[in-house]
């Protein structure tokens, strides 16, 4: 029992060895429409953040040459 407490088991390529090919394939696509989504989001954040930052930066440049 010690034995089995003590060594270290790395993550073989075979991890999904004993799966139904079906199910290996319903994940891998679950986890690229979810990779896909999360990816969406962090863009449209992005464009976001940008079109707020453009805008400041509009903003203090029309003020800075107002008050010039």
């Amino acid at each position: 029992m010690l034995r089995a407490l003590t060594t270290t088991t790395s993550p073989s390529p075979e991890l999904m060895a004993g799966w139904p090919d079906w199910l290996v394939i319903v994940a891998a696509v679950a986890g690229v429409i979810a990779g896909i989504w999360i990816l969406g989001k962090l863009l449209k954040l992005a464009l976001w953040l940008l079109l707020v930052a453009m805008l400041a930066a509009g903003v203090l440049t029309l003020v800075g040459f107002l008050l010039r």
